[in-house]
Parts: structure tokens; sequence; C-alpha cells
């Protein structure tokens, strides 16, 4: 069986072989990759180095993607990133 991940709300179960590509975002979402780098926050993980984009890059891209379950997930990042902002 897949291994199950529960991000927000939903499920995502990933299935072998099936890879759908990423809807084109249009320009002023983001600068493209290199915008995305220079705010993006480096991790190590298990002695890989990753970048992750910022959140507020992350809703920026949503925003612009603008489909129904971005517009669901920008409301949960937002009250995320309010959150970090206040401290609470």
């Amino acid at each position: 069986m897949a291994p199950v991940f529960k991000v927000c709300s939903r499920v995502h179960r990933p299935r072998a072989g099936v890879v759908a590509p990423a809807p084109a975002l249009p320009l002023e979402a983001t600068g493209g990759f290199d915008d995305l780098r220079s705010g993006a926050i480096r991790f190590d993980v298990f002695g890989v180095k990753i970048l992750a984009s910022d959140l507020s890059d992350i809703i920026r891209s949503k925003e612009a993607a603008d489909r129904p379950q971005d517009r669901q997930d920008v409301i949960v990042l937002r009250e995320i990133l309010r959150r970090r902002e206040t401290g609470e």
C-alpha cells in the first residue's frame, strides 16, 4: 500500500507511475526558480540539504493559481503565518 500523507485537511496517496504536470502560473505569481530560491528556507534532513519555499511565497503562488483547493489552503496558510508572527 502507498504511504499516506495528511496535508491540511486532505489525505494524499501517491500512486506509482502517475505524474501530473503542474499547471502553469502567470509570470507575476513568482519570478520563477530564482525568485523562490532567494527567499527559500534551508533545512538539513538526515544529512541532505534541501530548500523549501517560504510560507509567504507558497501563499503567493497559491493565490495566483486560484484553484478551489488553493483558496482553501490560503486560508489555513495565512492563519499559520499570522500565528507565527504573533507568537501564538
